[in-house]
């Protein structure tokens, strides 16, 4: 339905005729009333609307669901780190559909969920808004790209762009955002730890803006914080972020 076109005609109640009796029994007069679409897309509800039906005030008659989708994405609340700031650069590739598409950024918020549950060992919560489940990221697909209600993709995400600069791999810091620390080895072979600050990641490289030169000599991989190095403790897993659904 394009914007502006009619929905559906009603009845409301107008004042009293002017040929009413002193104590206001007249004749009921009504003005009846078109109301219009808001905006272009798809009308929902009117199924449940019947010729006849008497309305309350303020009742919803039916909704007009615009034709535009948006792309949303689960981000896990750990990798929330790696997103220094709104992404505006955004590529959505729909599996088994169209080629890529650039998407708009249209949100990064707390990602819905059920009732909220007590934290887990070693995992932190905002004591406000009860356990943390990380975050939902959101792009609006464009007009010309056929999507469908539930369909799957993949979106690429670009938080950061930096060039010329020092970059280790991951395995050689301990610590991936903002401040770490690295061992440097010196040309006898001892061993100096060093705080470095740090700036861009791609979750294999991480970008150090102060505290190494380059020329210096690092261990990779570092050891373990020896009050953290637990036998048998779980290794970091890779962030998988392939799949993702789409709505309205």
């Amino acid at each position: 339905m394009e914007n502006g076109a009619p929905i559906v005609n009603v009845k409301v109640p107008a004042e009293t005729t002017a040929g009413a009796d002193e104590e206001g029994e007249g004749a009921a007069a009504f003005t009846e009333v078109s109301l219009y679409a808001p905006t272009a897309g798809t009308i929902r509800g009117m199924g449940d609307v019947q010729v006849g039906d008497v309305l309350e005030p303020g009742a919803t008659v039916a909704t007009v669901a615009p034709e535009q989708f948006r792309a949303v994405a689960t981000v896990p609340a750990n990798d929330l780190y790696r997103l220094y700031e709104d992404p505006d650069d955004i590529m959505l590739k729909i599996d088994k559909g169209p080629p890529a598409s650039e998407c708009s950024f249209l949100s990064l918020g707390s990602a819905e969920g059920g009732a909220a549950e007590e934290p887990a060992e070693d995992e932190f919560s905002d004591e406000s808004e009860g356990a943390g489940g990380g975050a939902e990221l959101s792009c609006r697909v464009p007009s010309d790209l056929q999507v469908f209600d539930g369909v799957q993709g993949q979106m690429s995400v670009s938080t950061g762009e930096a060039e010329d600069v020092v970059a280790i791999p991951v395995t050689a810091v301990r610590g991936t955002s903002e401040e770490g620390e690295v061992l440097v080895v010196a040309e006898d072979g001892s061993e100096e730890p060093r705080e470095v600050t740090l700036g861009l990641s791609d979750g294999q490289f991480v970008e150090v803006t102060d505290g190494l030169e380059v020329g210096d000599t690092i261990m990779d991989p570092v050891p373990l914080d020896p009050r953290f190095d637990v036998p048998g403790a779980e290794s970091e897993e890779d962030f998988d972020e392939e799949f993702y659904g789409m709505g309205g």
